[in-house]
């Protein structure tokens, strides 16, 4: 994600500050300053995290847990192709004679792009990338924003108690 951040609406915001202008006139308006932007930019990432089906119980989204699904969907491609390639490869190789090294392996390689091709391994493949992406986009934010939050509330919370102990003595 290189050294660009996102606010939890998914636009882009400068470094050092928690929402985009376009987020932080919403909080104005919505909030008319009665609640915290630290609050409010937590409950709308939360919010945004529930939209794309995230839980109490199951923390991940429908799109990391359809990532899950084809990246085990692309594993099981990936064997299957291995094995179908080994078998293939030693049928054509039977009689052969003695082959360089050099031979045998473009052979392989052939017969791994064509087996790959026909059982859709470069379809599975942009959906896998493609959803990757769109977790990059969507969801990595929120999930980077509720972390900093989170650091915030406890330095904030530690601050309290070293006033809190001051206070007392």
């Amino acid at each position: 994600m290189n050294n660009t951040y996102f606010c939890f609406c998914g636009k882009e915001k400068r470094e050092n500050r928690l929402t985009c202008p376009r987020c932080f006139e919403l909080y104005r308006e919505d909030t008319k300053g009665k609640v915290g932007l630290l609050q409010w930019v937590k409950k709308q990432a939360i919010n945004r995290l529930k939209e794309l089906g995230a839980s109490a119980e199951i923390p991940e989204t429908n799109l990391e847990i359809d990532l899950k699904r084809k990246r085990d969907e692309l594993r099981k491609l990936e064997e299957q192709v291995r094995e179908e390639t080994f078998l293939t490869l030693q049928k054509q190789l039977t009689g052969a004679g003695q082959l360089r090294q050099e031979e045998v392996d473009a052979l392989n390689e052939d017969i791994r792009k064509g087996v790959w091709e026909e059982k859709g391994g470069n379809r599975l493949y942009a959906e896998f990338k493609n959803l990757g992406r769109e977790i990059e986009q969507r969801i990595t934010p929120l999930r980077i924003l509720l972390q900093e939050i989170e650091k915030l509330e406890k330095e904030q919370l530690s601050a309290d108690k070293l006033i809190d102990a001051a206070l007392e003595n």
